[in-house]
């Protein structure tokens, strides 16, 4: 793509032209697990350039980025890695409710959840460790959804995580729902651990509806 220069040898020509795109997505949302683990499968094992693909995934009407499918970022501890429609957003986290629902779609149990909101220390650290341990291990993915409730726009998705060697650490990246900042903890609210998992961890959950 003219605005995104491909590098010489790279893989450009499977970057731009993949198998599912967020037009075939945004017409059939079937689609939405196969756009994701492609993506996946792209970045993790071909020699793909990764600024040339980051490049391409953030291009509005671009095979990675139309409408609502559009591809989202987290690290483990519910902040924003990526945000492809809106760069702004990015190291922002994500509200307890929405985090702990993309958390289910990927298979964690609501006691592991309850242990991760715990006010002790180590039994949070200790469930952040699970939970990460596991997310690593087996790079799950899964359905997700949440319905509106206290200004919180409802949304569904899917998300899937995945090692990223470029952030040296598991990554959870989903699409399918306008992520906007009424999903976001205000910024005045956040709880920000500096290293410490059980500080970040312990807003994760908020209960079943």
């Amino acid at each position: 793509m003219g605005s995104c220069p491909a590098p010489a040898g790279d893989f450009s020509e499977a970057v731009t032209n993949p198998s599912v795109t967020a037009q075939a997505v945004e017409r059939d949302r079937s689609l939405l697990r196969k756009f994701l683990l492609d993506y996946i499968k792209l970045i993790t094992e071909t020699d793909a350039d990764t600024w040339h693909t980051a490049c391409i995934g953030r291009t509005e009407n671009g095979p990675y980025c139309l409408g609502s499918t559009y591809l989202t970022t987290l690290t483990l501890d519910s902040r924003l890695y990526v945000h492809a429609k809106d760069q702004s957003l990015s190291a922002r986290q994500l509200k307890p409710q929405v985090y702990a629902e993309i958390l289910s779609g990927l298979g964690v149990s609501a006691g592991e959840m309850a242990s991760l909101g715990s006010s002790g220390p180590a039994v949070a650290g200790q469930a952040f460790g699970r939970v990460a341990a596991r997310l690593s291990a087996e790079e799950l993915d899964g359905a997700f959804s949440f319905g509106e409730q206290r200004g919180l726009p409802a949304a569904s998705g899917h998300a899937a995580a995945y090692y990223s060697a470029g952030a040296g650490a598991s990554i959870i990246l989903f699409s399918g729902f306008y992520l906007a900042e009424a999903h976001l903890i205000d910024l005045g609210a956040e709880n920000i651990g500096y290293g410490a998992p059980p500080l970040r961890t312990r807003m994760l959950w908020t209960g079943r509806r």
